[in-house]
């Protein structure tokens, strides 16, 4: 904290994902839900359930390793993706109520909960992704880009608090950062570059907007950013380099994941609500200036700052998405750009120039104040002076002049 700013909420890693505050959650254990089958199934109810002497709580997700979720049994593959308070495995069904469920791969995701706050928090992620299938329109089913709860469990372990598993249908395709930090291929042009970022960044829009405008009513996701959206091209034929052109932006789908940092977005609203008081969640690279105010002078920043006050409650996933689309439509013409350097530039190209220069300069900035603050938090140090020597760097003003 700063000392200063004694209602400031603490700030942990911008980077890895982040608990909640230490204040119990006041949301009520959940009742039994419907969680479907995706496999073509009629829906049943399922509840989380405990474990039992017969499927111990205390084995380990691993290759090989089964774990029985209601009436589902599940084998480990490999590992997804890993966290700091979660895992998530690739797994077969090898039991279900339905035959043609069996075989099918899911993913297993597992969070550890070490008091009552994290519970409600793991619990939590599962509601919204069951209240998010149940509020998709009958007649627009693809709108929902993003995993579907299968059934979950909650088990207490033998050494304190509990371990949260849930199984999930798996999305197609790689995380977008990964996708970025691929070499394009030798013969891209840097037009063809700079068409395809365009039209891969009109599509992440038209994948995602829908999506956040069916979440709003429900939570905040609050981490949305290149490595929480997968990005896969099997719509366009399989292409997944630029060489292919605008063409493949259009076939390309877009996926949003990991929902363990969204928040009742009803309760987080409103002058008393939850945003003063929870912890700043999601990847500072991607932080709205509202974000920066939070964790450098706490919920008092914002005096006065009204529209920023507002950002801060309503629009911190409409600000993810539109830096990670400005990522996506920059990153791939300025690779190109260092691919095909002996090219004299087009008029196109020299347009986008101005935009290029814009994004590389943000990019520079935001990239070491986020460089800074992870740092201290890796090696556990004090961030208080770190968070006043930013303060008094202006870091915000900096800021609002790289959006403009």
């Amino acid at each position: 904290k700063v000392p200063q700013q004694p209602q400031q909420p603490p700030s942990p890693s911008p980077q890895q994902p982040q608990r909640q505050a230490s204040q119990p959650q006041q949301r009520q254990p959940p009742q039994p839900q419907q969680a479907p089958e995706h496999w073509g199934a009629a829906p049943e109810a399922v509840s989380p359930t405990t474990g039992s002497p017969m499927d111990s709580v205390e084995v380990r997700q691993a290759a090989g390793a089964e774990f029985a979720i209601g009436d589902h049994r599940f084998r480990c593959l490999s590992v997804l993706g890993r966290g700091s308070y979660s895992e998530v495995w690739r797994a077969e069904v090898i039991e279900a109520p339905e035959t043609a469920a069996r075989g099918k791969e899911v993913a297993l995701k597992e969070v550890f909960c070490g008091g009552q706050a994290e519970l409600q928090q793991a619990i939590f992620e599962v509601q919204v992704l069951l209240a998010l299938e149940r509020s998709a329109p009958a007649d627009d089913p693809e709108m929902l880009r993003m995993p579907r709860c299968i059934t979950y469990k909650v088990d207490p372990c033998s050494t304190g608090g509990w371990k949260v598993r849930t199984a999930m249908t798996v999305v197609p395709g790689e995380a977008l950062d990964l996708f970025l930090r691929r070499p394009l291929a030798a013969c891209t042009t840097r037009t063809g570059a700079l068409r395809l970022g365009c039209a891969l960044a009109e599509k992440l829009i038209r994948d995602m907007a829908p999506m956040l405008e069916l979440l709003a009513p429900i939570a905040w996701h609050r981490d949305v950013n290149s490595h929480n959206i997968l990005i896969d091209f099997a719509d366009a034929g399989g292409a997944g380099d630029a060489s292919a052109g605008a063409g493949a932006g259009a076939g390309a789908t877009f996926w949003l994941i990991d929902f363990g940092l969204a928040v009742d977005s009803q309760s987080w609203v409103t002058e008393r609500g939850r945003w003063r008081t929870e912890y700043i969640g999601g990847d500072s690279r991607y932080w709205p200036p509202s974000s920066w105010i939070m964790h450098l002078l706490g919920p008092d920043g914002f005096v006065g700052l009204d529209d920023l006050c507002e950002q801060y409650q309503r629009r911190l996933d409409i600000h993810g998405l539109g830096i990670t689309a400005f990522e996506l439509l920059c990153t791939l013409p300025s690779a190109a750009h260092q691919t095909a350097s002996g090219d004299a530039p087009s008029e196109e190209e020299l347009a986008w120039l101005p935009v290029l220069d814009a994004w590389q300069r943000y990019r520079e900035d935001v990239w070491q104040w986020w460089s800074a603050v992870y740092t201290v938090f890796a090696i556990g140090g004090d961030i208080a002076p770190l968070q006043a020597q930013l303060v008094q760097d202006r870091l915000l003003d900096k800021l609002l002049g790289l959006l403009v």
